[in-house]
């Protein structure tokens, strides 16, 4: 069995945790997969090594000549199929040799963030005659006419499971039925546990700290363009931190969440300098070259205060005590359904609600020492296998379990 797993994320360790999940779900439950993945941006990887998986980055269609990619496009919308340049010729050979095609989990790519060349491909596939099933994926309405009308027409073409209710409730209102799943990344098999720091033996690693994932989202998310952060993070965020970590006699690690052509180095430094000279505190920046090093400071953090959303995922995966800063609806649904809505707080109101992080620890630590996770993490593991149990159903047994 062929698959193509389509617009895979990379230089983000949440997104590769979902992805390397993705995969190693359908390697264990079809006996004869074989992976192919399409990524997102030039060159990304997410570092799988198996040799039933191969990184085509020779089906990069839209990269290298966006002209050229943008006139097929508008010739294929009309119905011509004229390959005149090579990308396009070699995309189209080789679709027909996938029985299944996956989109990886993701954000709001086919929504806010309106990202074109993303939905493009995803346009190329089903008009090919393929069928798409997205594997638990934000989807929302983006503020351009014919971007919504191309996908409309995808998703119309395609199986949808997405993670969010916003998102189902949104796409029933296109006439599209979605299937409510959960983050890919619930199914996380962490079977490289050794390279655990792997990159950092030259740091002193503290026995008892917090972990910190900042972003700086004026930076990048559509909505948060006119925030103040600077105000946010010297007269609020950091005194917070720092209160946490006196309080508790803990380390700060500030947790690196992109990587690669995305790293935030120097934004990330800025605040360890602030924190060092400021307030005298002790502060590592691990450097990370897995995702399984991302996982394992998480997993064995006293507590995470975390402005990303596969950085609240992980804590609850891990069952580490954790704030949740949200940005998005995204971090909001993950904890309602995993039962933390109490330490979830809208970013954009934090400080009027002065909330005092100490007190947050405190509840976050009562909260996971009194939640039964083997329900909590048998029905979470549930939801998440749902895509590729239907899958497999459909494919008439050709599955392990």
């Amino acid at each position: 069995m062929n698959f193509l797993i389509v617009n895979q994320h990379t230089g983000n360790f949440g997104d590769d945790l979902a992805g390397v999940s993705l995969i190693q779900q359908i390697l264990s439950k079809f006996s004869n997969a074989k992976i192919d993945i399409m990524y997102r941006t030039p060159k990304g990887s997410i570092d799988y090594f198996d040799s039933r998986v191969t990184d085509r980055h020779d089906l990069d269609i839209g990269q290298k000549n966006r002209i050229k990619f943008l006139i097929y496009v508008f010739l294929r919308i009309f119905g011509v199929n004229f390959n005149f340049y090579s990308d396009a010729k070699l995309f189209n050979e080789e679709l027909s040799k996938y029985e299944y095609f996956i989109v990886s989990p993701a954000g709001a790519n086919i929504g806010i963030y309106k990202d074109w060349l993303y939905l493009l491909r995803l346009f190329l596939i089903v008009k090919s005659g393929n069928s798409l099933l997205f594997h638990g994926n934000t989807i929302g309405k983006s503020s351009n006419f014919l971007f919504n009308l191309l996908a409309r027409y995808v998703l119309r073409h395609s199986l949808v499971y997405s993670r969010e209710v916003k998102s189902t409730k949104f796409l029933s209102t296109w006439n599209i039925n979605a299937i409510q799943t959960v983050d890919t990344a619930f199914l996380f098999n962490n079977v490289e546990e050794s390279l655990k720091f792997s990159s950092n033996t030259d740091l002193d690693i503290p026995k008892n700290y917090i972990v910190v994932i900042p972003t700086q989202l004026n930076n990048w998310h559509p909505s948060f363009k006119n925030w103040d952060e600077k105000d946010f993070f010297n007269s609020y965020l950091i005194p917070q931190i720092v209160k946490v970590a006196q309080s508790t006699e803990a380390s700060i690690v500030i947790l690196p969440h992109l990587h690669g052509l995305y790293d935030e180095q120097k934004y990330l430094l800025e605040i360890a300098d602030n924190l060092r000279n400021n307030y005298n505190q002790k502060v590592i920046i691990p450097k990370l070259s897995h995702f399984t090093e991302y996982n394992s400071f998480i997993k064995t953090a006293k507590f995470v205060i975390s402005m990303r959303y596969h950085g609240v995922v992980m804590s609850v995966f891990n069952h580490t005590p954790f704030i949740s800063l949200s940005y998005e609806n995204k971090m909001t649904e993950v904890c309602k359904y995993a039962g933390f809505s109490k330490i979830n707080h809208e970013i954009s109101t934090l400080k009027k609600e002065k909330i005092d992080f100490y007190e947050e620890y405190k509840l976050a630590s009562k909260i996971i020492n009194e939640t039964n996770f083997d329900i909590l993490d048998e029905r979470l593991e549930y939801y998440a296998k749902s895509p590729l149990n239907q899958l497999s159903f459909v494919t008439n047994g050709s599955v392990n379990d």
